[in-house]
């Protein structure tokens, strides 16, 4: 098993985490909205 692996399954957890709180939370696209405005 390679070392980058375990940082790819990590990945994969957060976003998993980030989708499931922004389908389940009301206004959980907040977040989006505050990372894209930080950005421009």
């Amino acid at each position: 098993m390679e070392k980058g692996n375990g940082i790819v399954y990590v990945i994969i957890g957060v976003v998993s985490a980030l989708i499931m709180y922004t389908v389940a939370v009301p206004g959980g696209w907040d977040w989006i909205e505050d990372v894209l405005y930080f950005q421009y």
